[in-house]
């Protein structure tokens, strides 16, 4: 523990020791001051087809949409009833009132009228699993895949679910992508993808560039209905960087069209049209988001200048041919108009990271402090209002410590 941190903590213990407890309230005499619109993690956003609106979703049991392209949310919490500390993994809409999402312990909610109310259409019952991914291939039959290795089928436009005769050795599943008429693609572990032509009838294992060592899979998305992209990671963890493999003919043949990129643990594939996508990867270095950039459907890539703070980029949605709009942990919410170089905040919040405790000297004046990982270590900055709490601002005393 450094010098800087004792002095915070030594001054806020000195207004502990004189401040009065504050006046119990009621329930309804609260008012969220921050952050706004709300503070659980986001892991996943998608535009709702045939509007102007979006959704967003993650861990609290928490569900938003937007009407205005992200200036205010309606935020919904525990939907189908569900505990508060269900979590959700992924949004998938085919029109504008019915959708889908994926949650934790392998279970499917519904909804019917845009995201605002819900039903539990699979029921969650394998525990440390969830969802990966959700695809119709027609307009009553749809599979999901689930990081356990399961595949589940419905075959009445999602209204009940049970697990598919498909059969994979894998044991964490990921994309499925549908390839025309027939044709079904799947991610798995140990750089392996499973290709059918017979509308998953039977399936080929196809290993994916097997001259990269320990090959992980992060996103993979069409560009078409014969070409798919796959950004990855390699390598051990001393020497690790990320990789993109493209195919062009349904997912047999792969060529890595990108090489020795910046390490990173996360990605997310962005598709404007057949010839232009981006991917942003989440990178260590700098703890900061990059992207990649094709304009030729995938063959070539160009490193993007700018970004985000990896910490506020959990998902994104394009919303035009160059608007991205991003949400991550702790609530963020972001939005891009040049293809992610520069972003604007969507919300707001006083503090960065966890508010560990506040208290006050007075009906006006009180203090808090903050705590938040950034650049390898904690930061514990400390605040103070003025006003009772309306308004929150730094008072330049911070401190770190080594213990990450």
């Amino acid at each position: 523990m450094n010098k800087s941190f004792c002095i915070s903590l030594s001054l806020f213990c000195i207004v502990y020791a004189f401040a009065e407890p504050l006046q119990s309230q009621t329930t309804s005499s609260w008012q969220r001051i921050s952050p706004l619109p709300q503070e659980q993690t986001l892991n996943a956003v998608t535009t709702i087809p045939g509007t102007n609106s979006m959704i967003a979703a993650g861990q609290g049991s928490t569900v938003m949409v937007s009407h205005d392209n992200a200036e205010t949310w309606d935020v919904m919490l525990n939907p189908a009833g569900m505990s508060n500390g269900y979590k959700i993994y992924g949004i998938h809409f085919i029109d504008s009132n019915t959708g889908f999402l994926c949650g934790s312990n392998e279970s499917i909610l519904k909804t019917t009228d845009g995201g605002y109310t819900w039903n539990e259409v699979k029921s969650g019952a394998v525990s440390n699993s969830y969802i990966r991914d959700i695809a119709f291939v027609s307009d009553n039959k749809a599979f999901g895949t689930a990081s356990e290795g399961h595949i589940y089928e419905t075959n009445d436009s999602g209204d009940s679910w049970s697990l598919s005769d498909m059969s994979f050795t894998s044991e964490h599943l990921g994309k499925f992508l549908v390839l025309g008429d027939q044709n079904y693609v799947v991610s798995a572990k140990n750089q392996t993808v499973y290709v059918s032509e017979n509308e998953g009838e039977d399936w080929v294992a196809v290993e994916v560039c097997p001259e990269l060592e320990n090959l992980d899979f992060l996103d993979m998305d069409k560009i078409n209905d014969s070409t798919i992209i796959i950004s990855a990671v390699y390598g051990d963890i001393s020497n690790e960087s990320m990789a993109i493999l493209r195919s062009i003919d349904f997912g047999y043949n792969w060529e890595q069209v990108v090489s020795n990129w910046r390490s990173g643990f996360s990605s997310d594939i962005l598709l404007f049209d057949n010839l232009h996508s981006i991917i942003l990867t989440n990178s260590w270095a700098g703890c900061v988001t990059y992207g990649m950039e094709t304009l030729d459907g995938g063959l070539s890539w160009e490193e993007m200048q700018g970004g985000l703070y990896y910490r506020n980029y959990g998902d994104g949605a394009v919303l035009s041919d160059s608007s991205i709009i991003a949400v991550g942990v702790n609530g963020a919410i972001h939005f891009s108009g040049d293809l992610g170089r520069n972003w604007i905040p969507k919300y707001e919040s006083c503090f960065p990271g966890d508010v560990v405790t506040a208290h006050f000297v007075d009906d006006s004046v009180g203090y808090c402090i903050a705590e938040y990982l950034g650049g390898g270590a904690i930061s514990v900055p400390l605040y103070k209002t003025t006003d009772g709490g309306l308004t929150w601002n730094y008072t330049g005393m911070d401190g770190e410590t080594d213990d990450t």
